[in-house]
């Protein structure tokens, strides 16, 4: 499958070298601007002397203490994931396991001890980071580049034969087993996997902060647009379809949509811990918050709290957190008929569910909570409006602070820009929290893709390069994500090459149609055609579900090559991120985020049963006209963009300050399209977009017919 999926990446590549012969030119002369040697912001283990930078974490103690405790319990390598016992992608300080043994603080990641050597895995979008903060002890692997070995390859190279791999079975993902267990077993090495009892990070970790358990919020109908009676009855219903009795639900954000509930438990998600077993009679929720729940009558009555085991549905009947893995080996032994386990639980849930028993496909409320309900989808504009409200306020603000900062960094920084942002955004109605740590990130710093500013990295903002701003807030009504990028002097020839391609891709793939079953992987290329074409390119997804006051990222719908199990195809009612971008290391950093939601298409036909669809922009902050180079674009990329720009004054300008509606026309301006060649540029609006559909298409038939 990796095979097949490499060549299909390779024919859409070829595909955009016919198109555009110059990137051969491109590739031959090399125009990537970037240098052999290691920057200073990174670590250099080159030598003798290693050097480390100031945001590097030693950890040399605590491998040696995990290896002692790797001895204790017999094992010779231990695989430490990223996530938590619900497979959250972002987790409370209680679960930061990964980043407390390797220092790297990334979303994503898979760490790998052996008794002499230490390595992490990490994609594209920490390829800077990760050597900013890890030091010599750990050999990074980059994940994304072809021919690297995988964590099992390298595994097998440390150990000899039929030596045991450990892990804890509760926030080991079911995927990376299998993986595992199935390389081992053709290895001749005969390497096993061992599951081991207790967390061993949690063993040597010293001051680990507690499992949260904060008081949980009730989240209104007028938001949520369903009560969580009628969410349980379609749940039921789709069990019932699967000839299911019973359904174990262990991720978070899934059992915050179904209860309609909030909390606070995890910095920047509001959700909480928890657990929840649904069958055709009764409802189970188990709670780390359940001794705050007991007095609190607006919980109790929300969720119509069972007083005794044997009361009459509908009724939840609350327990503690720690009762869910009791009960759950009850449900194993005891139950009769298919149980429903969700493909994102840990491995434990998976033992102690016999096969035959165990129904293992994607929990059918992932679906439900990403196809937003009329309520949902008003909520989400309404807070994305709100949103832009704030950030065109701290736009015009950060537009006029810049001259006057003359690169002081103690009036205008990385830090104080992100903080500055933050309070217009806590001035927007119904406004909660961040939905996820600002990155402001100005010239090299931008090119690092995920990059929080610290004291040891802020650096001023100044008119020289460029600043990339992406951040998001949670709001009762909805969760928003956007990403500009800015120059507030005279930017290069290449700033305005790289933000005008960058720009190119987004609205090609905002003005996109496309049909009933097509997935996000057919189309990312879309967006990465016009950098693609010149020799550029991105090594990030260019798009992800985003939740309803819930997480920034969010499944099963996404936008990027490649097939991964479980995704899901592109249905109306789904709210994504439009987000191509590129970044020259140690330069700067171009992002361009925009949230969209996929809507049915008026088309002047009608082909078969399929639905047509494209995409409307819900974010609605303008581009910047400073880093726009209007004669790379078309004549249909230019009318989308005045199109663009008529919505966003429509929606936003009466909201503004008399300062920020000045700011706004400026960057709203109709831009003349008389005298714009209309056999335009774009491969997927000329002549030569019919060969790269075709393409295009012939990759998808493929793809498809080997996955079916």
């Amino acid at each position: 499958m990796q095979a097949f999926t490499f060549y299909v990446g390779l024919c859409l590549t070829l595909g955009i070298a016919i198109l555009d012969s110059t990137i051969t030119v491109v590739v031959a002369q090399g125009t990537h601007h970037g240098s052999s040697v290691i920057p200073l912001d990174q670590r250099d283990c080159s030598g003798p002397n290693p050097r480390l930078t100031p945001t590097t974490i030693q950890t040399s103690l605590r491998l040696a203490d995990l290896r002692k405790q790797m001895e204790v319990n017999r094992v010779r390598a231990y695989i430490i994931p990223s996530g938590d016992a619900h497979m959250s992608e972002y987790t409370a300080e209680h679960d930061k396991r990964r980043e407390f043994i390797t220092g790297f603080s990334g979303s994503a990641g898979l760490a790998v001890v052996s008794i002499y050597n230490a390595a992490i895995w990490v994609d594209g979008r920490y390829y800077l980071q990760v050597e900013q903060q890890v030091d010599c002890n750990w050999q990074v692997i980059r994940a994304d580049d072809i021919g690297t070995l995988t964590p099992f390859q390298w595994i097998e190279n440390e150990l000899l034969y039929g030596y045991p791999v450990g892990f804890d079975p509760k926030t080991m993902p079911i995927q990376i087993l299998k993986d595992a267990e199935e390389f081992f077993s053709t290895s001749p090495k005969r390497l096993r996997m061992q599951r081991l009892q207790n967390n061993l990070v949690d063993i040597i970790w010293r001051n680990q902060p507690p499992l949260p358990d904060n008081r949980l919020m009730v989240l209104e109908q007028k938001y949520a647009g369903k009560s969580w009676q009628e969410k349980i009855k379609d749940v039921r219903k789709v069990m019932q379809e699967k000839d299911a009795n019973t359904l174990l639900i262990s991720v978070l954000d899934e059992i915050a949509w179904l209860f309609n509930l909030r909390g606070t438990d995890v910095t920047y998600s509001p959700v909480f811990f928890s657990y929840a077993i649904l069958t055709s009679s009764s409802i189970r929720l188990y709670l780390s918050a359940f001794n705050k729940t007991k007095d609190d009558r607006v919980f109790q009555q929300h969720l119509n709290v069972c007083l005794s085991p044997y009361e009459a549905a509908p009724c939840v009947e609350v327990k503690t957190y720690a009762d869910f893995y009791e009960d759950v080996m009850l449900v194993g032994t005891l139950v009769r008929g298919k149980i429903w386990i969700g493909s994102s639980a840990n491995v434990f849930i998976h033992d102690v569910i016999t096969q035959e028993k165990k129904l293992t496909e994607l929990s059918p409320i992932v679906l439900m909570k990403a196809v937003k309900n009329p309520i949902e989808q008003r909520g989400m504009k309404n807070a994305h409006i709100k949103d832009a409200v704030a950030l065109i306020e701290f736009a015009t603000w950060l537009e006029r602070e810049v001259p006057r900062a003359k690169g002081n960094i103690r009036r205008l920084s990385e830090i104080s820009a992100a903080t500055k942002l933050e309070t217009y955004r806590r001035m927007q109605d119904g406004m909660k929290g961040l939905s996820f740590p600002t990155i402001s990130g100005f010239g090299p710093n931008g090119a690092v893709i995920h990059y929080f500013p610290t004291e040891a990295t802020n650096v001023a903002i100044t008119n020289k390069n460029m600043y990339l701003l992406d951040s998001g807030g949670q709001y009762l009504d909805g969760t928003t994500d956007v990403t500009r990028t800015f120059h507030f002097g005279t930017p290069t020839a290449f700033h305005k090459e790289a933000y005008t391609r960058v720009l190119m891709g987004s609205i090609d793939l905002a003005r996109l149609t496309f049909r009933t079953g097509i997935f996000g992987r057919d189309i990312d290329v879309v967006a990465r055609a016009p950098l693609w074409a010149s020799g550029l390119g991105y090594k990030h997804g260019t798009g992800h579900g985003i939740g309803h006051y819930l997480h920034v990222h969010e499944g099963p719908a996404r936008i990027k090559y490649g097939y991964r199990p479980n995704e899901a195809a592109l249905q109306p009612g789904m709210f994504l991120s439009d987000e191509p971008g590129y970044y020259e290391p140690n330069s700067f950093g171009v992002r361009l985020e925009t949230i969209v939601m996929v809507v049915e298409k008026p088309t002047t036909h009608k082909f078969s049963n399929w639905t047509f669809m494209g995409f409307e922009p819900i974010t609605v902050v303008p581009f910047e006209p400073n880093l726009i180079n209007y004669d790379m674009l078309s004549y249909d990329q230019i009318v989308w963009l005045n199109e663009y720009n008529k919505l966003i004054e429509r929606t936003v300008l009466r909201e503004l300050s008399p300062e920020a509606q000045k700011w706004l026309r400026l960057r709203t301006k109709q831009i003349n399209v008389e005298n714009t060649n209309k056999m335009n540029r774009n491969p997927f609006n000329s002549a030569t977009s019919t060969n790269l559909g075709m393409l295009t298409l012939v990759a998808v038939f493929l793809f498809s017919s080997i996955v079916l």
